[in-house]
């Protein structure tokens, strides 16, 4: 079978990296497939280093105009996403927007279906009740993020409901880091926060629960779990993390001793309530061969150098 490939979000950290994968493998070929097209979607300007298009999701009109371009599309690695986790009601059209009315519209797009990979998260959980977190967990999200992610799943399910042959493959992901996270003073993501104030030798500042634990997973790992995925159509959900956690604490300090740092992680208003992330990935090892590779250290050091 011939694969023709649609990536959106292609510009992003893990989207630009997922097309130079797939890239790569068009000489190849996927699982004995021959791909013979792979094409990215963002909204910002189109790559250079690959053949992309640029287009708003939100956006009728500009969608109507390339949508040509989309006719011979048969697989949706759907990745463009605004990350926010924002629990402020007011965020909330924007996030559901972007997220969930973004993802209706590509897929209304593509007459000729056959498999969707979708980059979800585990923020679809909620608050932990067991850990490490399966598949059969409940899904009851505490802030906007999860609720759109969760929201998007059900969209693609019931779209799906009337396309028998369409396969809906759904990666819920832990968090992120690597070569190409965002690293401005607005940025809520702790890591590149913590090296960016590490390097200029301030002190990360950590507060409230400063000994819950996180999941953290190295970007070439996500990303060869999504091309993984794609390789391997299944029908469902699947976690994809690192099987190691590390407390907030840690992490600070580990990254503060990466950098040869001559600050130390201040702890202000510490709570002793925490709530702890670790997804069981087994279902992802049965189904795709899904297995981590980078360990915490090594993945930091090298995020450090291209920091």
């Amino acid at each position: 079978m011939t694969r023709r490939i649609l990536v959106t979000g292609c510009n992003g950290q893990i989207g630009s990296k997922v097309m130079t994968g797939l890239k790569n493998s068009m000489t190849l070929k996927l699982k004995g497939d021959n791909v013979k097209k792979v094409v990215g979607l963002d909204k910002r300007e189109a790559n250079p280093d690959y053949e992309s298009i640029k287009c708003d999701l939100l956006n009728q009109a500009e969608i109507g105009k390339i949508k040509l371009k989309f006719e011979e599309i048969d697989t949706l690695v759907h990745l463009a996403s605004i990350v926010e986790t924002s629990k402020s009601i007011k965020d909330a059209e924007d996030i559901i927007k972007l997220n969930v009315f973004s993802t209706i519209n590509i897929i209304n797009a593509l007459p000729k279906l056959k498999h969707i990979v979708f980059s979800s998260s585990m923020m679809v959980y909620g608050k932990p009740q067991k850990n490490p977190i399966n598949e059969l967990h409940p899904t009851k999200p505490i802030n906007l993020y999860g609720i759109s992610k969760l929201l998007t799943e059900d969209a693609i399910r019931i779209y799906g409901l009337n396309h028998p042959d369409l396969k809906i493959s759904i990666l819920r992901l832990t968090s992120i880091y690597g070569p190409g996270n965002y690293s401005g003073k607005s940025s809520k993501r702790a890591i590149p926060n913590f090296i960016r104030l590490a390097k200029q030798h301030e002190s990360p500042i950590i507060v409230g629960k400063i000994n819950e634990k996180r999941d953290y997973l190295y970007i070439d790992d996500a990303v060869d779990a999504i091309i993984k995925a794609i390789e391997n159509p299944f029908d469902g959900n699947i976690n994809i993390g690192s099987e190691k956690s590390i407390t907030i604490k840690e992490l600070a300090a580990l990254i503060c001793n990466l950098c040869n740092s001559k600050a130390k992680p201040i702890i202000e208003n510490e709570s002793l309530e925490k709530d702890d992330y670790l997804l069981d990935i087994s279902k992802a090892k049965e189904l795709i061969g899904f297995r981590p590779t980078f360990l915490l250290e090594s993945g930091l050091k090298k995020e450090i150098s291209n920091f």
